[in-house]
Parts: structure tokens; sequence; C-alpha cells
């Protein structure tokens, strides 16, 4: 509505050179706002769009600014989307805009962040670690009162859970697990939707770690944030993919027949998707390990906990 109203003013109004500029440039704040409204309501192609005509309307009058903001968005989804080498170019070119208004250490921060989770998504572990270094190095130069408003969300917390999410993609499930965890500690209460992502990331991570008790736990938190009002759709789909993974991965039963059974993938990849035949799935916590006590009960009683929350969290998203 206020977009709209702001096109029907720069299409009909009257006004000078210097009043027109700063329309647009309201403009081009709003568009690549609603492109990133869009991507946080999972509605992909919307969000493209919306960031595709803000990048226009940075190029056309010149906003530098703009358009390392709505680059650096662009990166981000991309990485969402499966494209990572598309969003490390779209972070790099942000990097060039940056550069040309001599923007402040945080947004350097920022794009060096991006550049590490197109990285990470890509499997690139020397260019990812890289990037996270001077991601940090940016970081600790402090904040600056030239700090534009839309990198304010990018405080230790943040970066924390954003290394983490990167190690998680590269495979580093154990020290994503301590990067996250640390990272939801530090979050506080104004940034709950953050927090949200960060404890459903923590959850997968955990997952992939096969740490089961804090995978449980972390999927657990995040629901009652979503049950508080959290109305992220990406955090909630986030959020029920961690939780449906979860909830189908339990402990099994030993079998007498271990020389038959063999994974789908080694331990080191992570959970394998247990195309097993029915109870004759050798599981590292089997009740036959006499250092590893049968816990089974109370995996299916989180777990059931989890497919009733997985129920209640459909209704807020």
């Amino acid at each position: 509505m206020h977009l709209s109203y702001i096109h029907c003013v720069i299409d009909h109004g009257v006004y000078t050179e210097e009043i027109g500029q700063e329309l647009h440039a309201i403009a081009g704040q709003l568009t690549t706002s609603l492109g990133w409204f869009c991507y946080d309501a999972d509605q992909q192609t919307e969000a493209r769009v919306y960031f595709s005509e803000a990048l226009n309307a940075a190029m056309l009058t010149g906003d530098n600014p703009l358009a390392t903001r709505t680059l650096s968005n662009m990166s981000r989804q991309c990485v969402d989307l499966g494209k990572p080498r598309e969003a490390v170019r779209f972070a790099r070119t942000a990097k060039q805009y940056a550069t040309k208004w001599g923007a402040p250490p945080r947004v350097s921060a920022l794009l060096a962040i991006r550049i590490a989770q197109g990285y990470a998504r890509a499997g690139d572990e020397l260019n990812t670690s890289m990037a996270i270094k001077r991601a940090w190095r940016s970081f600790d130069q402090g904040a600056s009162d030239r700090a534009p408003e839309w990198t304010t969300f990018l405080n230790e917390a943040e970066l924390t859970c954003l290394e983490g999410t990167a190690r998680a993609d590269l495979g580093q499930h154990k020290r994503a697990v301590r990067l996250l965890d640390r990272s939801a500690t530090l979050q506080n209460i104004e940034h709950s939707r953050n927090r949200g992502m960060c404890l459903a990331q923590l959850a997968r991570a955990a997952l992939s770690d096969r740490d089961y008790d804090r995978t449980t736990d972390a999927t657990l938190e995040s629901l009652r944030l979503i049950e508080g009002g959290q109305s992220s759709t990406r955090n909630a789909g986030s959020w029920a993919s961690s939780a449906t993974s979860s909830a189908r991965t339990r402990p099994a039963r030993p079998c007498g027949r271990r020389s038959t059974c063999s994974p789908t993938t080694s331990p080191d990849q992570g959970v394998p998707p247990y195309a097993w035949p029915h109870d004759a799935r050798p599981h590292p916590h089997a009740p036959d390990r006499p250092d590893r006590p049968d816990r089974s009960g109370r995996h299916h009683r989180t777990h059931r906990r989890v497919r009733q929350g997985l129920r209640r969290a459909a209704v807020h998203r």
C-alpha cells in the first residue's frame, strides 16, 4: 500500500529533482524490505521480483547503500535456494558497492559472512574459513554511528549463529553444535525470531551429530517460541524439518544378523536414512552395549512430544 502510494507520487506528482531522488530512495528501501518479508514468508519467487526491482532502482539512482543491502539479501536467499555460486557472486558485488560509499566495518562483517555461507554451501572449506575470519575481524572493530539500520541485527550472537550454520553445511557438526549452542545462549528476548532460527539450526546440527537429546531439547524450545507468537514461516519450516527428522530417527533394537546389515551411509556422513529390514537396524546406542544403557523408552516419549508439537506448529505456519 505504502509502496503503491510512493510510486503514484513519483509518476504523477510535481517535485524538485532533490525530492525526486529522496522518493526513489524511499521506494527502493521499501521494495527491498518487501523482498525480505517475502523471503521470510517462503515466497521465494515474489522475493526475487522485489529484489530485482530494488536493485534496478539502486542502479538508476546511484544509490550504493541500497545496492549493497539488496545484493546482501539476494546472496542470503541464494544460499537457501541451493545456488551457492550465485550467493558468492552477489555478496562480492555487494562488497564493490560498499567500497564506493565507504561502508563501515559492520557492513563488511555482514558481507564477509554472506560470502562464507555461499562457500560453505558449496563445500569449500578453505574459502569459508577465510571469509569467517574476515567477518570476525571486521566485527571486532566495533559498531559505528554510520552503520545502517539494516545491519543492527548483526550482533555477536547472530554472527556466531551464522558461523555455526556455515560449519554445519561443511559437515563440521560437533563444531557447529558448540557455536549454535553458544549463540542460543547469547540471544536476548528482543531477537526471539533469530533465536528460533538458531535453535532450529542447532537441532539439525545435533541430529547430524547423533546427539538426540540435544536435538529434542532444541526442537521443543524452538516450538515454545513459535507457540509464543513467532510468525516467521521460514523459521517454522526450518523447525518442522528438524522436528520431522528427529521424530523419524530413533535408536533401534539390536538384531542377530549384524553381518548382513549395512547402512546406506557411513557414520561420518550423518544420520543414515535407515533403509533397513524391520528390527534389523544396528545402532551405536543399542541396548546390547553394556557401556550405554537402553534409553529407548525416553526417546519414544520425547519423539511423541515432538510429533504433538508438529501438529500444534502447523497452526502458526
